[in-house]
């Protein structure tokens, strides 16, 4: 080999190398933690399976393209904090918490984390999960159902969505027919 095939061989490795390291890093399988106070047997599940497919929606495929990593309480909140610890530990991309406890345990954890929350018995203003509604700040978002304003709010939403003004304050199924979205005269 001459020297000028060697500095073309040289070369060309310092281009690809860093090209393969790239391709490397690309394949890297994102991690969802799911933390959750209860149980799957009892009740739980639901919430996990509506993860699944909503990723699936997504064009995610568990152990394909993202993996997931749940870690169930099954009632005894104390063991949250051990389960987040695992959790950061896997090096999980993102937390999907439920409820109060183990959105405690992931904040105090991983407070750089980002995590989806979702919890239908705190206000996260009032609960410090979030500064404010209108510039929450941190690493925090997700579902809250319990916060003032909650059905002011839903009210509005459905407003826009589907415009009814006659029948926004009370729905009566007798004057009232909504079918497959669609508003009737009859209101």
């Amino acid at each position: 080999m001459n020297r000028r095939e060697l500095i073309a061989v040289l070369a060309g490795a310092g281009i690809t190398l860093p090209a393969l390291a790239q391709a490397q890093q690309a394949q890297k399988v994102p991690i969802v933690g799911y933390l959750h106070p209860g149980s799957p047997e009892y009740g739980a599940k639901p919430g996990f399976d509506a993860l699944r497919q909503g990723l699936r929606d997504a064009g995610y495929v568990e152990g394909e393209n993202v993996r997931l990593e749940a870690r169930w309480a099954r009632g005894r909140p104390e063991m949250l904090p051990q389960f987040a610890k695992e959790l950061v530990q896997l090096r999980a991309d993102v937390l999907v918490v439920t409820a109060r406890p183990s959105i405690e345990a992931a904040r105090a954890t991983a407070p750089e984390l980002p995590l989806m929350a979702n919890d239908l018995e705190s206000d996260p203003v009032t609960s410090s999960f979030v500064a404010s509604l209108a510039h929450p700040g941190g690493n925090i978002t997700g579902v809250f159902s319990d916060f003032p304003d909650f059905g002011t709010k839903w009210l509005e939403l459905l407003k826009e969505a589907i415009p009814a003004p006659s029948c926004s304050g009370t729905l009566r199924p007798a004057r009232c027919n909504w079918t497959r979205w669609k508003r009737q005269p009859a209101c």
